[in-house]
């Protein structure tokens, strides 16, 4: 016989803003041949600027999601069960993330995905008409042009 262990909605959330924290990993030596590549540095800057706003962006998701007590955790885990390249290992207890091609650019991106289909799935169950206007309203245009 197995038990299927059970994780708590603030449980998963910690789990997701650790994942979200940690560290991307970015080489500048995958950019630049040496400092005086200007356009390799460049493009480092542009991905690291990219990376922080999706950080920005999924804590903010992340909040939203914690605080919201109708959102049940079993939206996170059916979202995270879906196959997606973000998934949740219960065996484990942590959040596996499958990189396509470069896990520091992707991972954050991918979380905001996941918490913004979370969202979704809460604004259709509770009937809330015009999406992208009360995304615009929650989280601001920035957020809700790039996730709503």
């Amino acid at each position: 016989m197995t038990t299927q262990a059970t994780v708590t909605k603030s449980e998963l959330c910690n789990l997701l803003r650790a994942f979200i924290a940690q560290r991307s990993g970015l080489d500048w030596r995958n950019y630049a041949s040496d400092w005086r590549d200007t356009a390799g540095m460049s493009a480092l800057r542009s991905d690291r600027n990219t990376i922080l706003q999706r950080g920005r962006d999924a804590r903010a998701l992340l909040s939203f999601v914690e605080n919201q007590s109708p959102i049940p955790v079993d939206y996170l885990l059916s979202e995270l069960a879906e196959g997606n390249r973000l998934s949740f290992d219960p065996a484990r207890n942590t959040i596996d993330y499958c990189a396509g091609q470069y896990f520091p650019t992707e991972y954050r991106t991918a979380a905001c995905r996941a918490l913004s289909d979370v969202i979704w799935r809460h604004c259709r169950e509770n009937e809330i008409s015009n999406v992208r206007a009360w995304a615009v309203r929650t989280f601001g245009r920035a957020i809700a042009s790039r996730w709503f």
